[in-house]
């Protein structure tokens, strides 16, 4: 676990901040750059389940948008 596991890491996770970057740039559904974003930040921690909530300002309520290893409701 010295630096090259670091680096390792760091090089993944610009990969993945890559796509994410193209999928927002070719128009991707936004569930699909939501999903890119969660599953990219998870890989940051074997220990980490996130989330991402879209607030919908007209009706004024949270909704879902991506969660991809929790557990449906």
């Amino acid at each position: 676990m010295g630096s090259d596991s670091f680096e390792y890491t760091e090089e993944a996770f610009l990969r993945g901040q890559q796509r994410v970057l193209e999928q927002t740039a070719t128009g991707a559904p936004l569930s699909t750059v939501l999903d890119a974003i969660v599953r990219l930040i998870e890989t940051q921690s074997s220990e980490m389940l996130c989330s991402i909530l879209v607030l919908d300002a007209s009706k004024q309520v949270v909704r879902h948008g991506a969660a991809p290893s929790l557990p449906a409701a």
